[in-house]
């Protein structure tokens, strides 16, 4: 195997954590080369992720799971052959949702490249991206923002960098429920929502997992939501007046007169960092 492997869960749910240990062992991950990371205190989101990325090992790839995951039959093998066909630069996303999933499919190809990150339920990411992706995100954005696929999406923006998404997905999100211990003081908030069309509900046969441009559909997204623009620090109800904008959930940083490092800037000295 190529990559090291964490698995978050919340301590509520270590029957979930079991069973998707109990699955990477049955494709020939032994159980001890399994990072398990256990929300033990209820810290939330981004303080568990940050302790599943940081426990990477020396493998050029990290894979980190969430526990309300199902993984499909083949997902280990097929992991291990892409990354023989790729350089240490690869990042890949397993699980997500995106309008454009359906186009990409309809071409008969399986990598949707882009910096849209919309759920991290599985993600692969290279080492070498970790320290500094996590080191800009504690910098840069508010500590109470704790969603970590936005935080890696501000990143790869920011870094004008881009994360593969299998077509079909080769992980299914579990409709579970989704614990934010975090958010506005509820234990739990339910999400039900499944990632773009689950492999093994496919019909197709056969699958060509080359990461070649004939098999890459490339997107580039640069818009950031409200939500997104307020994590780095933007004072929102000013901004979208000052930009006339009737548009309450999406803004183009391209639009905005403020520039994006001066963004980052206000959110360092709002909270004392400069």
């Amino acid at each position: 195997m190529q990559f090291s492997i964490a698995v978050m869960a919340h301590h509520t749910r270590q029957d979930n954590l079991k069973n998707v240990v109990e699955a990477l062992t049955q494709q020939g991950v032994p159980e001890s080369d399994i990072n398990t990371i256990i929300d033990y205190d209820s810290e939330g989101i981004w303080a568990t992720a940050m302790k599943a990325w940081l426990s990477h090992s020396d493998f050029p790839h990290h894979l980190v799971l969430q526990d309300d995951i199902v993984i499909s039959k083949d997902f280990i093998s097929i992991v291990n052959s892409v990354l023989q066909t790729v350089d240490d630069n690869f990042a890949a996303s397993f699980c997500d949702k995106l309008h454009n999933m359906k186009r990409v499919y309809s071409q008969n190809k399986h990598w949707l490249a882009t910096t849209q990150v919309r759920h991290a339920q599985a993600l692969l990411l290279p080492v070498s991206w970790i320290e500094d992706w996590l080191t800009w995100s504690e910098w840069n954005v508010r500590p109470e923002y704790y969603h970590d696929d936005g935080r890696l999406e501000m990143w790869l923006k920011h870094t004008n960098q881009v994360i593969h998404h299998s077509v079909p997905s080769l992980i299914e999100h579990k409709d579970s429920g989704s614990v934010f211990t975090q958010a506005q003081g509820k234990d739990k908030i339910s999400i039900p929502y499944s990632c773009w069309k689950f492999i093994e509900d496919d019909d197709r046969q056969e699958y060509t997992w080359d990461v070649k441009p004939t098999n890459v559909y490339k997107y580039r997204y640069v818009h950031n939501n409200n939500e997104q623009l307020f994590a780095l620090g933007y004072d929102m109800p000013l901004q979208i007046l000052e930009q006339g904008s009737t548009n309450s959930r999406i803004l183009n940083f391209e639009s905005i007169s403020t520039p994006y490092e001066e963004i980052m800037k206000h959110a360092r000295k709002e909270r004392g960092l400069t």
